[in-house]
């Protein structure tokens, strides 16, 4: 009986820790999606504006300035993670922060979280604390 109940612990910690690791990725994929379709639907607006297909307006000149720039635009600093780096550098990282998110949706669970590369990795960490604390508690008391 002790045994089962030992179990039905270990199987219920389990499902909560899977739980939480995919509220962490649903939440972090709806931000870079979501940054995603910011810089796609500006670039393409900034487009039809140089072609003469749509008003430049006040907020795409900001961007084509920034972009000559190497600056990342305002208005995708204002859908993204913090950073200060130059546009060619944050390119890089968004590539890279997205190729880690897709690695982790089609191949599973990665066994080592790059922390740096979620929007928030101050909440990342702490989560991670967090089950670290509750995985050390459980395998304490089904000892």
């Amino acid at each position: 009986m002790a045994q089962r109940d030992r179990s039905h612990k270990r199987s219920v910690y389990n499902a909560v820790r899977l739980m939480s690791r995919s509220r962490i990725l649903t939440q972090e994929m709806d931000r870079f999606n979501h940054l995603r379709r910011v810089v796609a639907s500006s670039c393409s607006e900034l487009q039809r504006a140089v072609k003469g297909l749509a008003v430049m307006s006040a907020e795409m000149e900001d961007m084509a300035t920034a972009l000559a720039n190497n600056q990342v635009p305002r208005v995708w600093a204002r859908a993204a993670y913090p950073s200060l780096k130059p546009l060619a550098a944050w390119v890089r990282d968004f590539t890279q922060r997205m190729e880690f998110m897709e690695t982790w949706v089609t191949e599973g669970q990665p066994s080592v979280f790059w922390l740096p590369g979620f929007f928030f990795p101050q909440v990342c960490g702490v989560c991670v604390c967090v089950l670290r604390y509750h995985h050390i508690h459980a395998t304490r008391r089904a000892m």
